[in-house]
């Protein structure tokens, strides 16, 4: 039986409880965010300059981690990364990588900086220590999303190089009349799907039976009525994509994929 393992917003029966994959809208900017890592993020290992050999290996990278604020206000922002949670493939092998860190952010001149340290064990290594180097990068103006290199030996001679891409996790927050999700600043407009949870449990995650309707397309805003309650002992789901992006979350615990179903369907979103 396939069994696909993805997050998603649930609106249960009344005489149930209702469940959601996040919490309640917080405002509380010291509150921790789930990040995940753009496509774009890679894993490096081999030789840099001034080294010259031809061994070198890129691959993708993904996965998610907590960025806490710890002092915000100051010359510079501070947060704790927690749960790093990453995945790379190298010589056919899968690397996850764990560990945790700090984050800065901010400074006085007029262009943002940024410094990131982290200690890492990759696959069956030792934990090392990862940094994005003793002068301070530039950060990315699109905060909340964070573009930076780290290394252990400042990309010199032989060394493992990772480049991230990470910005925060849609989360999705289900309230008694409302199903609404954060905002993605580059995002436009979103697609809606929604389907019966008891189909998707009994198909072992097979979107493409359980998905009953789009409920929004091309969609400006970042909420929707959540309808109808289900009846009760059934419940819905729901998921959301930036048009034309992605149902996934990104998370490496995640086991197949939500998008090719609910393409398959009748029901998707064009």
């Amino acid at each position: 039986m396939r069994r696909v393992w993805i997050p998603l917003a649930i609106l249960a029966a009344p005489v149930l409880l209702r469940v959601t994959s996040a919490t309640a809208q917080d405002t509380n900017p010291y509150r921790p965010v789930l990040y995940r890592l753009e496509s774009s993020s890679t894993l490096q290992q081999g030789c840099f300059p001034p080294c010259m050999c031809p061994l070198m290996a890129e691959t993708p990278l993904g996965g998610t981690f907590q960025l806490i604020p710890t002092l915000l206000g100051g010359s510079y922002d501070e947060y704790d990364v927690r749960n790093v949670r990453w995945k790379a493939v190298l010589a056919g092998a899968p690397k996850w990588i764990t560990g945790s860190g700090t984050y800065m952010r901010g400074g006085s001149g007029p262009v943002p900086s940024q410094i990131l340290e982290l200690d890492l064990v990759v696959g069956n290594d030792p934990p090392q220590h990862f940094s994005s180097g003793p002068f301070r990068t530039a950060a990315n103006p699109d905060f909340p999303r964070i573009v930076i290199s780290i290394s252990i030996h400042g990309e010199f001679c032989f060394d493992t190089v990772l480049r991230l891409d990470a910005r925060p996790a849609r989360r999705l927050h289900v309230e008694p009349d409302e199903l609404s999700w954060d905002p993605e600043p580059e995002t436009a407009t979103y697609d809606v799907v929604m389907g019966d949870l008891g189909s998707l449990v009994e198909s072992g995650g097979g979107f493409e039976v359980a998905t009953d309707a789009c409920v929004a397309s091309r969609l400006a805003e970042a909420s929707i009525p959540s309808g109808a309650d289900p009846v009760a002992g059934r419940a819905f789901w729901f998921l959301v994509r930036p048009e034309g992006g992605s149902y996934d979350d990104g998370d490496v615990g995640q086991v197949g994929t939500a998008d090719a179903g609910i393409a398959a369907s009748a029901a998707g979103c064009p």
